[in-house]
């Protein structure tokens, strides 16, 4: 069985690429404030709003909706 932290890397890798895993350890980091290895399903939902703005600003508002709304499915 995957672990949350697992499920999330592989959720942002379709649209971020390798740039996934040092991305959702700066969320995690900064917005959690903790490591990405021990998120929980109850993070998902604050985890998901960062990631939304994140991804926004990087790849476009679109694109960052859409990368919220999956991990949002996740919780």
């Amino acid at each position: 069985m995957r672990s949350i932290h697992e499920e999330v890397i592989g959720l942002l890798v379709l649209t971020m690429g390798p740039a996934a895993k040092p991305f959702l350890e700066r969320q995690c980091k900064f917005h959690l404030g903790k490591p990405a290895a021990n998120l929980t399903k109850a993070d998902i939902p604050l985890l998901a709003k960062w990631v939304e703005i994140g991804v926004g600003l990087a790849l476009g508002e679109e694109v960052g909706a859409k990368v919220g709304a999956r991990l949002r499915a996740m919780a």
